[in-house]
């Protein structure tokens, strides 16, 4: 799962709790986490890739909030991680992950996919870029004369 943190300008800004603004997170895991009190909390695992935490809100590394309790059963029970190295892995709770992120995508498993791909400079077929983009179209036709199956085309611009 990815996850995109709110636009609240570049990714050099952040939001109140320390989330880099306008940037892609990675969701490791989930967990209901069961306090001493016996409350329950629902926390997610996340990764910053830049490999830094800087989120500073609720359940993060540097939280006053941590109990031992919290500590010891998330060691022992939770996702897999409990510590202060900086990696960019933080625990974050989801109200608060509701506020400092906009967007959650749930990806695919394409270990099974059979994949192909085209590489297309231009409408004239030279191999010479000639500057604007607009007005340019592709037409992609597939035939399948077997089973009936899903095919999912993506399309990307450099």
């Amino acid at each position: 799962m990815t996850a995109a943190s709110n636009f609240c300008g570049s990714h050099d800004s952040t939001t109140y709790q320390g989330v880099a603004c306008s940037h892609a997170y990675t969701i490791i895991n989930s967990y209901t986490h069961t306090r001493a009190d016996s409350s329950q909390v629902k926390l997610l695992l996340v990764r910053n890739p830049w490999g830094a935490e800087q989120y500073s809100g609720p359940w993060s590394d540097n939280w006053e909030g941590w109990e031992q309790h919290d500590k010891d059963e998330l060691a022992a029970n939770g996702p897999g991680y409990f510590g202060q190295n900086n990696e960019g892995l933080f625990y974050i709770d989801i109200d608060s992950y509701l506020v400092n992120f906009s967007r959650t995508q749930i990806n695919q498993d394409t270990h099974d996919w059979h994949l192909k791909w085209f590489l297309r400079r231009d409408d004239d077929g030279s191999n010479n870029f000639t500057g604007s983009c607009s007005g340019w179209g592709h037409t992609l036709k597939i035939k399948n004369d077997g089973a009936e199956q899903d095919i999912w085309v993506g399309g990307h611009v450099w």
